[in-house]
């Protein structure tokens, strides 16, 4: 008896230590893994490889009802990253990224509206640095007909031409703008005006509805790690640029599909039905936009804002070559021939930036930020010409 209870002690002393052994060397495995990553983001900033995610500052969006979320109203923050920018994000009491500017309007100020998304909000470069400030600039130098000329940012990061339309109805026209100026992202817009908006704010932080699980402690740890972590930035630059290890994470569910190649059927010569439809809404759009400035008294400019491998030619053959897309297949100006039909039919002048920029880029002078796709303080002052010199020539239409 007293032989068979010792043999089941003994037992269960050995099991024990075998569970004991099995926690130590899990705690000696996560200890070793922690320092490695330590180690691993140690040398990343050592050697300034990596960089940071481009995060957005807290609070610096709330939600609407209408327009689904927007600036937040007197917001006061910083957006940088380690090596592309350090901006000071302020935002008016109007929750505009502009100075302040009342809603009554003297006769002897003309005004100009600017909607748009990221590219118009600029927050990579200082606000007076935006493409609509230095169009404000360059017309006071000019000083046609007497007037003070105002040109208002009222571009939200994230936003479709469906909420900048939302945003002219509810706040922007009580600003009596002159002239109103839409930005329109060939990037995204298009499929974005379909889709419907893409984000939420969701504890301050703004969200990807579509592409992010939006729980709450979800969200809050993901923007912690893609603020703070130069390693989790390299991992996932990497995936980006691996289509295998790519392809094989979305099997197993770990990323989101690349959006790329769905984006690029904008660009085929042979439209998609899906396509034809997207373009149509967006068409539609556009008709309910210029017949509201009609009916203002408004006049009515679309701009087009070109992909970045659409003016640095280099990219666009990368991708050809990545995706192994046969490039006869694909017309790199098609989106904008498209939009300029639509905007002709409609009775909406329009200005294409992709030549004037392409110009600028073949002068080996960066427009984008490195690392990043918007524009840098060069970018918008190019724009910012561009829509300056198109206004110029246009002036007897534009009435300033």
């Amino acid at each position: 008896m007293a032989d068979r209870l010792f043999k089941k002690w003994n037992k269960m002393q050995h099991k024990h230590k075998k569970i004991e052994s099995l926690i130590l060397n899990f705690i000696l495995m996560l200890a070793s893994l922690i320092i490695a990553l330590a180690l691993a983001e140690v040398l990343l900033r050592f050697l300034k490889i990596g960089g940071n995610s481009f995060e957005h500052p807290r609070y610096l969006y709330r939600t609407s009802d209408t327009l689904g979320y927007e600036y937040t109203p007197n917001f006061n923050g910083i957006f940088k990253t380690d090596f592309n920018f350090n901006t000071k994000i302020k935002i008016n009491s109007k929750g505009l990224r502009d100075y302040e500017y009342s809603y009554d309007k003297p006769s002897n100020v003309f005004r100009i509206l600017v909607l748009g998304d990221s590219f118009t909000a600029g927050l990579q470069v200082q606000m007076e640095d935006t493409y609509p400030k230095v169009i404000e600039r360059l017309l006071k130098n000019k000083n046609y007909g007497n007037y003070r000329y105002e040109v208002i940012n009222s571009g939200v990061s994230g936003y479709n031409t469906i909420q900048e339309f939302e945003f002219l109805k509810e706040k922007g026209i009580k600003f009596k703008p002159d002239i109103v100026v839409i930005g329109f992202c060939m990037s995204n817009d298009i499929k974005d005006n379909y889709l419907g908006s893409l984000y939420t704010v969701i504890d301050g932080w703004l969200a990807n509805r579509i592409k992010e699980n939006t729980n709450y402690l979800f969200v809050n740890i993901k923007a912690f790690v893609r603020k703070y972590s130069r390693l989790y930035c390299f991992i996932t630059n990497k995936i980006k640029e691996s289509l295998v290890l790519k392809k094989m994470l979305i099997k197993m569910n770990v990323v989101v599909p690349d959006l790329l190649p769905d984006k690029l059927s904008l660009y085929s010569k042979h439209m998609s039905e899906e396509v034809k439809k997207e373009w149509e809404f967006t068409g539609r759009i556009l008709r309910d936009i210029k017949k509201f400035a009609d009916d203002n008294s408004i006049k009515l400019l679309v701009v087009t804002i070109p992909d970045q491998f659409q003016t640095e030619g280099f990219r666009w053959r990368l991708i050809m070559n990545q995706y192994k897309l046969i490039p006869e297949d694909y017309d790199i100006d098609n989106p904008q021939k498209t939009l300029i039909e639509i905007c002709d039919k409609e009775d909406v002048m329009v200005l294409d930036l992709t030549e004037g920029l392409r110009k600028y880029a073949d002068k080996k002078e960066r427009l984008y930020i490195e690392n990043e796709y918007h524009w840098n303080k060069y970018g918008h002052l190019c724009v910012a010409k561009e829509i300056y010199n198109f206004l110029n020539k246009q002036k007897n239409y534009f009435m300033y």
